[in-house]
């Protein structure tokens, strides 16, 4: 029998991430840009998450979508504790949270049949019998119809890192894993130094290491569980297979603007290419890193004109104040492609007055654009994160109230803890990032930047934090108030309004 942790870092906590992709608006979105039909994220849904850490992610959504009903499961007890105290703080009624594995998951009476399965920061970190156990858990639980999310390590992006997590775990091989981690780290900086032909002959192999170096939470779950496997994405298909899943569509939207990314020569190949070749190709002409993958049980295309009409339905949100939108490229293998004012300016003209339809936009340079460019620049501008796909506005003030209570016990936190930065929205149905600081700010209560300011102020020097100016930390109480002040002023100018119509606050 293996370990009950299939071989997973235990002694380390996960953080409180949130992952929008989880979002069952934004996983629905993506498969219905494949074209093909889903859950219709509205209704009443069930949904399940495969190791769900902290269970942050899980409370935002549950909040914010109170007509799904959300379970969860983690094999780490102290998480589920964690998660279940927030649930019962934000008095969410549709989450439920397990401390089981997924073999025992599979048998658990009180679960439905689901709509939505996701796991994130699973598949490639688990050992076989634990990825057999998601497969069996999916073929017997997931609807037909239903979709799967599911994100993993991939080739061929990776294909240096597996040395570099070889260095990292054999420095040490005893102790907690903190001092594993201290230990790794060195002996991979003091190889590095010493030019070895591994490091010069692949640059890129560190790269997500240093970025993660100030974090050794990420580090340990990352590089330090029993298992760690970069996949080809045909074999995850292959896997998934056995619980008659077919892929359906990736979540980095961004890279799915053809057009834009790829070359002729490029998209030519792939055209030619047979169907089940194609993104592994793309992952090659990528040099894909990280998947993030929606998987479908019974893949029924839409008809043109359910998907045109569907498209005109749609709501969208803004998520970049519009005066902090910067002037759009994004970069390519062939160089940095400026995107075009005359397509993207109007497009965020009309959103910057709040969510809405396509199909209610009005405006000539919108309603006469190409239909390919003008979804293409919707693809771009949701792949940037400056909009975002919305649930009805029918039903939004039951989730507004959720979404309150939720938020407010996630800022009532601040006082005691940076880590949840993240605030649910009833828009959207989905959350979206609010700092520590801002968070303070909310918690005070006030509209005065001086007494907002000495508030927040007044709680970070209780957590022994300073604020910094040009990465210098700013030791002097009046400066760190000063720079408080400004950033206060920049949150009401611009946060502040587009919190508000996301229903934020």
């Amino acid at each position: 029998m293996p370990a009950w942790n299939s071989g997973y870092v235990t002694d380390t906590d996960c953080t409180y991430g949130f992952y929008r992709d989880l979002a069952p608006s934004a996983l629905t979105f993506a498969n219905f840009l494949a074209g093909n039909k889903g859950p219709d994220v509205n209704a009443p849904l069930t949904y399940c998450e495969l190791g769900c850490g902290q269970g942050f992610s899980t409370n935002l959504l549950a909040a914010a979508n109170p007509h799904i009903e959300f379970y969860a499961t983690d094999f780490l007890p102290e998480h589920i504790v964690n998660a279940q105290d927030l649930a019962r703080d934000a008095g969410l009624r549709n989450v439920h949270f397990y401390d089981q594995g997924f073999a025992d998951f599979i048998d658990e009476p009180e679960l439905p049949q689901f709509d939505i399965i996701a796991l994130h920061g699973i598949y490639s970190w688990v050992d076989a019998e634990a990825r057999r156990d998601v497969v069996r858990f999916i073929q017997k639980k997931l609807k037909l119809g239903g979709l799967v999310f599911v994100s993993y390590n991939c080739l061929p992006g990776l294909a240096s890192e597996t040395p570099v997590q070889r260095l990292l775990t054999m420095a040490q091989d005893h102790g907690t894993t903190s001092q594993r981690i201290a230990a790794g780290l060195d002996l991979v900086q003091r190889l590095k130094a010493t030019r070895t032909a591994f490091f010069v002959m692949n640059p890129s192999a560190t790269i997500r290491l240093d970025g993660m170096s100030k974090s050794p939470h990420t580090i340990a779950h990352e590089y330090f569980n029993a298992t760690f496997k970069s996949w080809w994405h045909a074999e995850v298909a292959h896997d998934l297979a056995e619980a008659k899943l077919s892929f359906s569509a990736s979540c980095a939207l961004l890279q799915e603007a053809h057009g834009i990314y790829l070359t002729d020569e490029q998209r030519q190949l792939l055209a030619e290419a047979p169907h089940d070749q194609r993104q592994t190709l793309i992952d090659f002409m990528y040099n894909r890193m990280f998947r993030r993958d929606v998987f479908v049980k019974g893949s029924v295309s839409l008809p043109t004109l359910t998907r045109d009409e569907m498209w005109n339905r749609q709501r969208f949100a803004l998520l970049t104040p519009r005066s902090q939108v910067p002037a759009l490229s994004v970069p390519t293998i062939r160089g940095k492609v400026e995107l075009s004012k005359e397509i993207y300016d109007p497009l965020l003209d009309a959103f910057a007055e709040g969510p809405r339809t396509l199909g209610s936009i009005t405006d000539p340079r919108v309603t006469e654009m190409p239909r390919a460019a003008l979804r293409e620049a919707m693809l771009v501008l949701n792949g940037l994160f400056h909009l975002c796909p919305c649930l009805d506005e029918a039903g939004e003030e039951k989730r507004r109230a959720t979404t309150q209570m939720l938020n407010w016990a996630v800022i009532k936190r601040a006082v005691t803890t940076d880590e949840l930065d993240f605030l649910a929205s009833p828009v959207t149905g989905n959350a979206h990032p609010v700092n520590h600081v801002q968070q303070l700010f909310l918690l005070s209560g006030s509209r005065d930047a001086d007494k907002a300011s000495a508030f927040a102020w007044e709680h970070l020097q209780r957590l022994g934090r300073r604020m910094t100016r040009d990465g210098v930390a700013l030791e002097a109480p009046a400066d760190n108030l000063a720079e408080l002040a400004d950033i206060y002023r920049s949150f009401e100018d611009h946060d502040r309004p587009l919190l508000e119509q996301l229903g934020i606050v």
